[in-house]
C-alpha cells in the first residue's frame, strides 16, 4: 500500500506505505516505508499530482511511481525495493598489505596457507601470496603459491610484509547454472620468526655483578673458587614456540628448555676453573620448535688468581717502658742499644685458604734465614732486643705470605745506635766544669775546646757539635771525637751551652755561666721617660699642677755599678727639679745644686729612679721651654748619657656667652619699608652669638658646635641635630649660628628654609671640646675648656637652651559663612586676617590662583577662576569669573603659604604658634578648607495642571520656574525626541513633537506647543525631565542624559475632553475645500475616536453602502484590520477611508450610508457621510 500523505506524523507529507506479508489467510505484521525524500513535501494541490501507483510480487519486491505535475518533462518520480541474486562465472579477492610482528631486520619463513571454504561444488579456488620487505616492495613482488612448500621456503629472510589473493572459478565441465557461490570463512597464513639472543641482562662471577655488559665481552673471575652465572634472553615472534638453550664450555655442556613466553630468560651457571690467568670462551645456542637456530653468541672468561693478604706490624719499646705501634715495611728504623721490637703477622687468601703461609726472615747485607713462620687464621708474634745484635752497620727483617702461584713480601731496614760522652770543656784556656761561673768583658773574643767519645763514628755515625750563649749559636758536624772555635761574649749573655748529638738524637751537655755590668740607656722605660721629657710634658697655666717623669736607670749586667754625677747645662731652676735618693732619703736637684750629688750603687736587676719635677707657677700664655741633662756613671761602655728636657705651657681658651642676635626693626623677609619693631626676644630668623675668650680656629665649628631640639628630642627620643651655617667676627672671638635645617623636625613635621628656626621649639646648643684655639704648641691647639676649671677635657661639653619666639598672624574669617547652601551665581568670596596682609605676597592670577583654590563640581572638580582679586588693610575679596549653576558644590581651600603680614610671616591658621608654611611650602597644614552650595531652582506652576480636563485637542504646556533658565539646559527640539520634556497618550503610543517651543522673556517659563491632536476622553502624560545633575561648565548643551542624574524633574497627567464618534470632514469636499484634500495627502474621510463605541471592542468591521444598500467598500474583504490597541501607534482608535470602493476606484459624489460592527457581526453604529466632489 501507498499514499501521499504523513501516515507517520512526522509533519512532512510524503508518499509513504506500507508492505504486509501475507501468512495464510491473513496478513502479518506491517512493515513501514517513506518511499519519497522524507525532508521535502510532496505537491498534492490537485487532481493530476495527487496519483500513485504501486505493484509488488510474491518474493516482496515492490516497486512506487508518482507525478509531481502531468505536463512538465521529468515530473514523473519513483522508487524500487527488491531482493536479487547475481550469478558471476569468477570472482577473487585480495587482501591488504600486512606485517608480521617480527622487529625489522629479523628473518620470517612462511608455510602453506590454510583456508576454510564450503564446498566447491562445481567452482575450484586458487590461492597465492607475495611477500616483500617494505609495504611498497610487497606489491611489486610476483605471485606464488600458497601451498608450494618448495617456492616458500625459497623466499625466506628478511621480508616480514605480505600480501594473498583469493580467486573461485566456475568449472567449465558443469553446464548447469546456479546462484549459489562458495563462501570462503577464513584465510590463515603461518609463518615462523627465527629466534634470537636480546642480550645478557648480567653476569655474576663470585661475589662480583656484569650489570652492563653485552655479547663478546669479557668478564673476569677468581680460579679455584669462583662460578660464573649468565642471564641472558632470548626473543621468538612466536610466543607458543619452544626453545632450546645451548651452553658450551669447557668444563660444562648445558642445555635448557623453555616454553610459552614472549620474553625467554635464563641462566647458565658455569664451574670454577683451577687454572689462573686463563681465558675460556662460553658459546650459547638457541633453535626452536621447526628446528631454525639463533645466531650463536659468545663471552670470553679469563681467570686470575686472588694475591695473598700480608698483615705486619710491629711495637718499639724504648728502655724506660715507652711503646709505640707502627706498621711494618715503610721505610728504615733506628733502633736504640737499650731498646727492643715486636712482630706481629697475619696471612689470608681467597682461593688458596689451605695452602697460604706466612715466614720471617732476618739478617744483614751477607744474607738471610727464616727464623718463624705460620699459617692462615692465626697472628704470630716474634721479639728482636738491640742488645743482643753485634756491632754493624744494619740489619733486615723480611716478613712474606706465600701461595700456589704468588708471593707478597714487606721488608724493613734497622740501625742499631750508641751515645757520645763529652769528656772535656775548655774556654780561654780554663777547664769549665758543669755549672761553673765565667767572669768576662763583653765583645773580647775567647777560645773554646770540646773533646768527645762516641764507638759508632768509626762505622757510619756523624756527630753535631752545638755552643749556645743567648741568641748567639755555633753549629759543627764531624766524624771526628773533637770541636774548636771561638766565642765573643754579648749584652745579654748570662748561661753558655754545650751539646753533641749523633744523627739518631742521642747527645751529652754542658752548661756554664758568664757575668759582666751594663748602664742600660736602652730599654723601653727609659727611652719612654726620655721621649716624654724631649717632647711630651705639658702643663696648664693657672691649674696650679706639676707634672713629673720617674727616669729608670737600670743596671742590666751581672755586676754591679754606679751613678757618679748629673750635669744641667741651662738655667732651668724656675720649672726644672730632679729628685734622686741619697742613703735613706730622697733630694731635689736643680741647676744651682747638682754639684751635691753622691755616688748612688746601682745593683744587677734593681733599678734607680731619677725623677724629673715640672711646674708652671712662674709662668704665663702659651710657650716652650728646654734644657739638656748630663748623667754620668762607672760603666766603662756607658761613662754618660745626656737627656734633653723640655715643658709646654698653655692657657685654655673658655665660653664668655651665648644669646640670640638679631636687628628688631628688619623683618624676615625685605619689605619696601621697615616693619614696625616687634617685642621678639629670639624670633625665627635670628642667629645664635657665641662669645669666647681668646681667637679661636674656625675650621673646627662644625665639630665642635651642634644644635638640637629639645622637643625633636623629646618627640623621637633621641638627639636630631639641627643643621647651621656660621659666621666669625671679632679676631674670631664670636661666631653667629643661622639656621641650616638638613631634615625635617622630628616634632614639627616640616623642613624649615636657610636661616629660620622654627617658632616655639626650645633650642640647645651644645659646645664641645672639639673647638679649639689657634695656639701653636705641641699641644696645641687647645681644647674649649667647658667647665672653666684649667683643665683639659677629653669629650666634655656645655650647653645652652633658648626658647623661640612664636607667629601670632591668621586667618580669622571667612564671608559668606563655610557651608552656605544658599550661594549666587556670581559671588565673591572674602578672607579676614589678624592684621594688615602684605598686598605682593597674595597669589593675584586669574587662573590656577595658589591663594585660594575653588573647585567646583561642574567644572569636573577642577579650578575655577576669578574675575578680580582685591587687597584691602587685612582682607582679600576673590571674585569669581563667569555664571555659576544651580545646584552646584564648591570646594574651597585657602593655602597656608598664600598671605604674609608686614613682618614677612605667613598665617599661623591652627594656632599652635608655628606656620607650617614658613618651612614647608608645599604643607598643608595651615590649610583651611571648606565648602559652599549654589542655590538651587524649583518648578513653581505648570499649565494645565494635573487632573484638569481641557477642551482644546492640542493645548500648548506652560511651565514656570522660580529661577531664571539659563541658556543651554532646556532641549529645544521640536521634534517627538525631545529630551527635556514630553508629552505621550494612551492610545498615540509614541511621543508628539512641537510646532514651537518659547521662553518668556524674564527667562521663567517655558511653552510647547504640540503638534499632535487628542483622541475623546485621552489621558496625557507630561514628563519635564529636569536639570542636568551633571552639568558642565565646559559643555555648551547640557540637556538631561539619563533620569538618575538629573533634579528638579516633574510629572503629571491632563485628561481632554469627552467629544465621543465622528466622522471628519463630513460633508467631503476634496474638490472645493483644501483643506480635505492637500496635494500631500491624505485625502478621504476619518472616522475618528473608535474606542467610544459600546460595547468596547478591539476589532471592528467597517461597511459603506450606497443608498440603493448596495456595497461599496468592506474592511474585512479588502483585507484591511481595524484594530483599537492601546499604547501601540499602529493601532489607534481611528480609521481612514480614502472614498474607493472594493475594486480600488473613486466614488461619484453622493450619499453614503456606513456601519461599523464588531467581529461577533453586532452593529456598534451606523450613519451617512456625503462626498461632494
Amino acid at each position: 500500500m501507498a499514499v501521499k500523505g504523513d501516515l507517520d506524523n512526522s509533519g512532512v507529507v510524503s508518499v509513504e506505505g506500507y508492505r504486509y506479508p501475507i501468512k495464510g489467510e491473513t496478513l502479518g505484521t506491517p512493515e513501514f516505508f517513506v518511499y519519497s525524500d522524507p525532508d521535502v513535501s510532496v505537491d498534492t494541490t490537485d487532481r493530476y499530482k495527487s496519483a500513485v501507483n504501486c505493484a509488488i510480487d510474491s518474493s516482496g519486491d515492490f516497486g512506487v511511481t508518482w507525478s509531481s505535475n502531468l505536463h512538465t518533462k521529468g515530473s514523473l518520480w519513483g522508487t524500487t525495493f527488491s531482493y536479487r541474486g547475481v550469478r558471476f562465472s569468477k570472482g577473487f579477492w585480495t587482501s591488504p598489505v600486512e606485517s608480521v610482528s617480527v622487529p625489522e631486520g629479523d628473518s620470517v619463513q612462511f608455510y602453506p596457507g590454510i583456508v576454510d571454504v564450503s564446498t566447491l561444488s562445481d567452482w575450484y579456488m586458487l590461492d597465492s601470496i607475495r611477500i616483500g620487505s617494505t609495504a611498497a616492495g610487497c606489491r611489486n613482488q610476483p605471485w606464488i603459491s600458497m601451498h608450494d612448500s618448495t617456492a616458500l621456503a625459497g623466499i625466506q629472510g628478511e621480508s616480514r610484509y605480505f600480501q594473498y589473493r583469493m580467486e573461485i572459478n566456475r568449472r567449465t565441465d558443469i553446464a548447469a547454472d546456479t546462484l549459489s557461490t562458495p563462501v570462503i570463512r577464513s584465510v590463515t597464513v603461518p609463518w615462523n620468526g627465527q629466534p634470537s639472543f636480546s642480550g645478557i641482562d648480567s653476569v655474576r662471577t663470585g661475589s662480583r655483578v656484569y650489570k652492563s655488559i653485552s655479547f663478546g665481552d669479557t668478564v673476569y673471575c677468581l680460579s679455584r673458587s669462583d662460578s660464573t652465572r649468565i642471564y641472558t634472553d632470548l626473543f621468538d615472534p612466536d610466543t607458543t614456540d619452544t626453545l632450546v638453550l645451548t651452553g658450551t664450555y669447557p668444563s660444562l655442556n648445558h642445555l635448557i628448555k623453555l616454553n610459552y613466553s614472549s620474553e625467554f630468560d635464563s641462566s647458565i651457571t658455569l664451574r670454577p676453573i683451577v687454572k689462573s690467568d686463563t681465558a675460556v670462551v662460553c658459546t650459547l645456542k638457541t633453535v626452536d620448535s621447526e628446528g631454525w637456530e639463533a645466531v650463536p653468541q659468545t663471552l670470553t672468561i679469563v681467570t686470575r688468581n686472588s694475591t695473598p693478604l700480608l698483615n705486619a706490624n710491629m711495637a718499639y719499646t724504648s728502655s724506660t717502658g715507652y711503646r709505640d705501634t707502627v706498621a711494618f715495611g715503610r721505610g728504615v728504623y733506628d733502633l736504640q742499644e737499650d731498646d727492643s721490637l715486636e712482630f706481629f703477622y697475619s696471612v689470608s687468601d681467597t682461593n688458596d685458604p689451605a695452602a697460604v703461609r706466612g715466614l720471617l726472615f732476618t739478617g744483614s747485607t751477607g744474607g738471610t734465614q727464616k727464623v718463624d713462620s705460620t699459617g692462615m687464621g692465626r697472628v704470630k708474634r716474634f721479639v728482636i732486643r738491640g742488645d743482643t745484635l753485634s756491632i754493624v752497620d744494619s740489619f733486615l727483617v723480611t716478613i712474606s705470605a706465600r701461595d700456589r702461584d704468588t708471593t707478597v713480601s714487606l721488608k724493613t731496614k734497622f740501625y742499631i745506635n750508641h751515645s757520645p760522652r763529652i769528656n772535656n770543656l775548655t774556654v780561654g784556656g780554663e777547664e769549665i766544669s758543669e755549672g761553673e761561673v765565667l767572669r768576662v768583658i763583653p765583645g773580647a773574643e775567647i777560645a773554646v775546646i770540646t773533646a768527645v767519645s762516641d764507638t759508632d763514628c768509626v762505622f757510619w755515625d756523624t756527630l753535631t757539635y752545638r755552643f749556645s750563649s743567648g741568641k748567639k749559636v755555633y753549629n759543627a758536624s764531624s766524624r771526628k771525637n773533637s770541636f774548636s772555635h771561638t766565642f765573643r761574649p754579648l749584652r745579654g749573655d748570662s748561661l753558655v751551652t754545650v751539646t753533641v748529638h749523633d744523627r739518631f738524637g742521642r747527645s751529652d751537655t754542658v752548661m756554664f755561666s758568664i757575668r759582666y755590668p751594663w748602664f742600660s740607656i736602652d730599654t723601653s722605660g727609659y727611652i719612654a721617660a726620655a721621649d716624654s721629657l724631649k717632647g711630651s710634658v705639658s702643663l696648664i697655666v693657672g691649674s696650679a699642677e706639676r707634672d713629673s717623669i720617674a727616669l729608670p736607670l737600670v743596671n742590666s749586667g751581672s755586676d754591679t755599678m754606679s751613678l757618679t754625677g748629673i750635669r744641667f747645662r741651662q738655667k732651668s731652676s724656675d720649672w726644672l727639679s730632679i729628685r734622686l735618693p741619697q742613703d735613706t732619703l730622697t733630694k731635689s736637684f736643680t741647676a744651682r745644686n747638682a754639684s751635691s750629688l753622691v755616688p748612688i750603687l746601682m745593683r744587677p736587676g734593681y733599678p734607680v729612679y731619677c725623677n724629673f719635677v715640672f711646674t708652671t707657677e712662674k709662668l704665663l700664655g702659651d710657650g716652650m721651654l728646654c734644657d739638656t741633662i748630663i748623667l754620668l756613671s762607672s760603666d766603662p761602655l756607658h761613662s754618660s748619657d745626656t737627656i734633653p728636657v723640655c715643658l709646654e705651657y698653655n692657657d685654655l681658651p673658655r665660653v664668655v656667652s651665648v644669646a640670640p642676635d638679631f636687628i628688631p626693626d628688619v623683618p624676615y623677609q625685605p619689605l619696601k619699608k621697615a616693619a614696625r619693631p616687634l617685642a621678639y626676644s629670639f624670633p625665627p630668623h635670628a642667629s645664635i652669638q657665641i662669645s669666647f675668650s681668646e681667637p679661636m680656629d674656625t675650621s673646627l665649628t662644625g665639630k665642635g658646635i651642634y644644635l638640637y631640639s629639645a622637643l625633636d628630642s623629646q618627640f623621637t627620643g633621641q638627639r636630631n641635630q639641627i643643621g647651621f651655617s656660621y659666621r666669625w667676627s671679632q679676631n674670631n672671638t664670636k661666631v653667629n649660628l643661622s639656621a641650616s635645617y638638613e631634615k625635617a623636625s622630628s616634632r614639627f613635621g616640616f623642613l624649615p628654609p636657610e636661616g629660620l628656626f622654627i617658632p616655639t621649639d626650645s633650642l640647645v646648643v651644645v659646645m664641645t671640646t672639639d673647638l679649639a684655639d689657634i695656639a701653636s704648641t705641641p699641644s696645641g691647639p687647645n681644647r674649649l675648656d667647658v667647665n672653666k676649671d684649667n683643665r683639659r677635657d677629653k669629650t666634655a661639653l656645655t650647653k645652652s637652651g633658648m626658647k623661640v619666639d612664636s607667629i601670632g598672624f591668621s586667618l580669622l574669617g571667612i564671608m559668606p559663612l563655610p557651608g552656605d547652601t544658599l550661594l549666587g551665581l556670581k559671588p565673591e568670596i572674602t578672607l579676614v586676617f589678624s592684621s594688615p596682609v602684605f598686598a605682593n605676597s597674595i597669589d593675584t592670577s586669574l587662573t590656577n590662583n595658589r591663594c585660594l583654590i575653588v573647585n567646583s563640581k561642574y567644572n569636573n572638580g577642577k579650578q575655577l577662576s576669578f574675575d578680580s582679586i582685591k587687597v584691602s588693610s587685612n582682607k582679600v575679596t576673590f571674585r569669581i569669573a563667569g555664571r555659576l549653576f544651580y545646584r552646584d558644590s564648591l570646594w574651597c581651600t585657602y593655602r597656608g603659604i598664600g598671605a604674609r603680614d608686614l613682618m614677612g610671616f605667613p598665617a599661623d591658621n591652627d594656632r599652635d604658634g608655628v606656620p607650617t608654611t614658613l618651612f614647608d611650602s608645599s604643607s598643608t597644614r595651615e590649610d583651611v578648607s571648606w565648602g559652599y552650595r549654589v542655590k538651587g531652582i524649583e518648578v513653581t506652576r505648570v499649565s494645565p495642571a494635573g487632573g484638569t480636563v481641557f477642551g482644546n485637542s492640542s493645548p500648548a504646556v506652560t511651565i514656570s520656574f522660580s529661577e531664571r533658565l539659563l541658556p543651554g539646559i532646556i532641549d529645544t527640539d521640536t521634534s517627538g525626541q525631545n529630551v527635556s520634556f514630553s508629552m505621550s497618550t494612551l492610545f498615540s503610543g509614541e511621543r508628539s513633537g512641537f510646532g514651537t517651543i518659547e521662553f518668556s522673556r524674564d527667562s521663567l517659563s517655558v511653552t510647547f506647543h504640540p503638534t499632535i491632536s487628542f483622541f475623546s476622553g485621552e489621558v496625557i502624560n507630561c514628563k519635564f525631565s529636569g536639570f542636568a545633575s551633571d552639568y558642565r561648565y565646559s559643555r555648551t548643551l547640557n540637556y538631561p542624559s539619563n533620569t538618575a542624574s538629573v533634579f528638579c524633574d516633574q510629572e503629571w497627567e491632563y485628561s481632554s475632553k469627552m467629544v465621543g464618534f465622528y466622522t471628519y470632514p463630513n460633508p467631503y469636499k476634496p474638490g472645493k475645500d483644501p483643506r480635505h484634500c492637500r496635494n500631500a495627502g491624505p485625502c478621504g474621510i476619518w472616522f475618528k475616536n473608535l474606542h467610544n463605541l459600546k460595547p468596547v471592542s478591539t476589532d471592528l468591521i467597517i461597511r459603506i453602502y450606497n443608498t440603493n444598500s448596495h456595497p461599496v467598500f468592506d474592511t474585512r474583504k479588502a483585507g484591511q484590520r481595524v484594530h483599537i490597541e492601546s499604547g501601540n501607534s499602529l493601532f489607534k482608535p481611528q480609521w481612514h477611508w480614502d472614498t474607493r470602493n472594493q475594486a480600488g476606484e473613486l466614488v461619484a459624489s453622493g450619499i453614503y450610508l456606513y456601519s461599523i460592527s464588531n467581529t461577533e457581526g453586532k452593529v456598534l453604529v451606523k450613519g451617512k457621510i456625503v462626498i461632494v466632489r
